[in-house]
């Protein structure tokens, strides 16, 4: 029988986020820009949108989730230009409970 995975918390998320884009091997934030849960992942690390499109991935994979992130980057208004740390983490701890259980 399948264990039900503990809801991280928002703060949970934020370092897991930091963590992923700190990681030597994502070459996300090369210059060690020191994050915090106000960073922006555009004006602060100079990611472009498909870098933040792997971020959200590596999210999805980390808590084994399909999160609907389009709701995120995507509004009526048209695409959004800019994320932080809190924002997405705000996003995570907010539909995790609906998301997609993605296979082990």
């Amino acid at each position: 029988m399948e264990t039900k995975q503990a809801k991280p918390t928002q703060a949970e998320i934020e370092a897991c986020l930091i963590e992923i884009l700190n990681s030597g091997e994502a070459g996300l934030n090369p210059e060690g820009v020191p994050l915090e849960p106000a960073s922006l992942l555009g004006a602060d690390l100079n990611l472009t949108s498909i870098d933040i499109l792997h971020v959200l991935a590596s999210i999805d994979m980390r808590l084994r989730r399909k999160l609907p992130f389009q709701e995120l980057v995507i509004t009526p208004h048209g695409y959004v230009q800019d994320l932080s740390v809190a924002q997405i983490a705000e996003f995570v701890h907010s539909t995790y409970d609906r998301a997609l259980v993605s296979p082990s």
